[in-house]
């Protein structure tokens, strides 16, 4: 069986981990039977999605400390929904509060281990601290479980160049950042920076260096 919509909230982002359907955005979980037939479901109340929906707007407006004050008090009344979780850590993370992040997608993880954005999540943070290699094990554990036809998934790939680049490897970084661009992404010459890569392209310095050489 393949689940395309969530009942609860119509979200259309359902991960399956063993028998088991969970909505990335409200948490509803659909348990199969051996026919891959639905037999049970654990269905994410009203109150909470529309509690969710209204974190949502709050962070796409930069209210963090107001969303922070109401996925609180959703958490206690969905402590074990990973959706919340996730969404705590994020606000955590913006309000400049990465350990309280790392303890919530952590937590994340526990509950859905194919909560692929809670591993990228803390890539990013690691990424931010200068601890690549820790960073590179959660770009790489993550990434798989995102969907590469998503924007969000081209954001992660040009974080984790940072990382591939300060771990040794500046034209893979390169590659990374360009098939981000690629893909609509907007900040690569900041990311080289933070990579330390030249934001010229390696066309073109493949190219200075020619020149250089034919003007000895």
């Amino acid at each position: 069986m393949i689940m395309l919509r969530c009942e609860a909230c119509g979200g259309n982002e359902l991960k399956r981990t063993g028998n088991i359907y969970q909505c990335t955005y409200c948490g509803s979980k659909y348990i199969l039977g051996e026919s891959e037939n639905i037999v049970s479901k654990k269905i994410t109340e009203a109150k909470v999605i529309a509690i969710l929906e209204n974190a949502n707007q709050l962070h796409e407006a930069d209210k963090y400390a107001e969303e922070l004050e109401i996925l609180i008090k959703v958490h206690e009344m969905d402590e074990n929904n990973p959706s919340i979780m996730v969404k705590l850590g994020r606000c955590y993370r913006c309000l400049n509060l990465p350990d309280k992040a790392i303890e919530c997608y952590k937590r994340t993880i526990e509950l859905n281990p194919n909560e692929g954005t809670a591993y990228t999540n803390m890539g990013t943070i690691y990424t931010l601290r200068q601890n690549y290699e820790e960073a590179a094990k959660c770009f790489e554990k993550g990434m798989p479980m995102i969907d590469k036809a998503t924007f969000d998934y081209w954001v992660v790939n040009a974080n984790y160049a940072i990382a591939v680049a300060k771990l040794g490897n500046p034209k893979k970084a390169e590659e990374m950042i360009k098939e981000s661009e690629a893909h609509g992404y907007m900040n690569g010459s900041q990311v080289r920076k933070l990579a330390g890569i030249d934001d010229k392209s390696l066309v073109s310095r493949i190219k200075s260096i020619f020149y250089n050489y034919i003007d000895r």
